[in-house]
C-alpha cells in the first residue's frame, strides 16, 4: 500500500496517535503503525534518519540501539503512556480479552516482533473493547502472556495450548525431555541412567 503522504507527515501523526492512546511510541511500534497506517517500510536505521529531519519530535535515548522511543518535543498536554497498572480495575475488559484470547483468530503480522500490536488492534474491535486506549490493549497483551492466555511458537505469539511453553510444561509432567523426536531415545531416570553406565 503506497501512501501519498510524505514520510515525514506519515511518521509524526503515527507519533501523535499513539500519543493519543496511551502506547508509548517505542520504535517497533510506530514502525508497524507507520506500515499498517501510511505503507511505510522502514527498517530501524532508516527509521532513525528520518527522525533526525522531523522538527519538534526527538529519540530517546539518542545513543544508537535499537530500542529507542521516538517522542514529541512538545507532547499534547495531560498525555500520559499507560503502564499496564490499571488494567486489573478491568475485571469485565479482563473477562472479554480472556474470552477472545480463548477463541483466536487474530490475524498474523507480516513480522513475528509486531504480532502483539495486531494482536492488540484485532482486541479493541471488539465493542466491549473498543472505548479502551490502544495503549491499554497492548497491556493486556502483556497481561495475557503472564497469565498464560498466550505463548509463542516459533517467535510468535499464539494461543497458549498451542505454545512451545505449554508443551514444556507437558514434558515436564510427563518427565519427558523437550525436542524429543518420536521414537527417539531419552534417559528417563537414575536407574536408566545406571544402566547405560554398566
Amino acid at each position: 500500500m503506497a501512501s501519498c503522504v510524505p514520510p515525514e507527515a506519515a511518521l509524526t501523526s503515527a507519533v501523535v496517535w499513539l500519543y493519543s492512546e496511551a502506547a508509548e511510541p517505542k520504535v517497533k511500534l510506530v514502525q508497524w503503525l507507520g506500515h499498517r497506517r501510511f505503507g511505510l517500510n522502514l527498517n530501524v536505521s532508516d527509521l532513525r534518519n528520518l527522525v533526525e529531519t522531523i522538527p519538534g519530535v526527538y529519540l530517546e535515548p539518542s545513543t544508537p540501539n535499537r530500542q529507542f522511543l521516538i517522542l514529541l518535543e512538545d507532547p499534547p498536554p495531560n498525555s500520559h503512556f499507560s503502564d499496564g497498572s490499571g488494567i486489573c480495575m478491568l475485571p469485565k475488559a479482563m473477562d472479554e480479552v480472556s474470552r477472545l484470547l480463548g477463541e483466536g483468530g487474530w490475524p498474523l503480522s507480516t513480522r513475528a516482533e509486531h504480532q502483539a500490536f495486531e494482536i492488540a488492534s484485532w482486541l479493541r474491535s471488539s465493542p466491549q473493547l473498543c472505548d479502551l486506549s490502544f495503549g491499554q490493549m497492548l497491556d493486556f497483551v502483556q497481561n495475557a502472556r503472564q497469565r498464560n492466555l498466550l505463548g509463542t511458537s516459533r517467535d510468535r505469539l499464539v494461543q497458549y495450548q498451542h505454545s512451545d511453553e505449554m508443551r514444556r510444561m507437558c514434558n515436564i509432567k510427563e518427565l519427558r525431555p523437550t525436542g524429543v523426536r518420536p521414537g527417539e531415545f531419552y534417559v528417563s531416570s537414575w536407574p536408566v541412567l545406571r544402566g547405560c553406565l554398566t
